[in-house]
């Protein structure tokens, strides 16, 4: 999975809703992997890294409601895919100071 290490890394500096955004495209990724045909460990790697957001998001904010709950059904909006790619290209342009996520 290319890119996991920066972001487990970045997970505990990620606001809440980054968390979101990060355990639903893991969702999303595991399932593309599965009808796509990855491997099993492959699939696997996108699990783990779904649930571990979860519970780092559990964890650190324990009242959490997902601002977007429709998101698994529909899909997002353009302007949420905009959000996270945003997200994402700090995540991967940051150094390895995790103080800068």
């Amino acid at each position: 999975m290319r890119g996991e290490k920066k972001i487990r890394a970045a997970l505990p500096h990620l606001t809440e809703r980054e968390l979101w955004f990060v355990e639903f495209d893991s969702h999303r990724a595991a399932d593309a992997a599965a009808i796509g045909g990855a491997s099993e460990a492959q699939w696997r790697q996108y699990v783990a890294l779904e649930e571990d957001t979860a519970k780092e998001r559990k964890r650190r904010f324990p009242a959490s409601v997902c601002p977007f709950p429709r998101a698994r059904v529909d899909g997002w909006t353009n302007a949420e895919l905009d959000e996270l790619a945003k997200m994402y290209k700090r995540v991967f342009s940051r150094s390895t100071k995790e103080s800068e996520v």
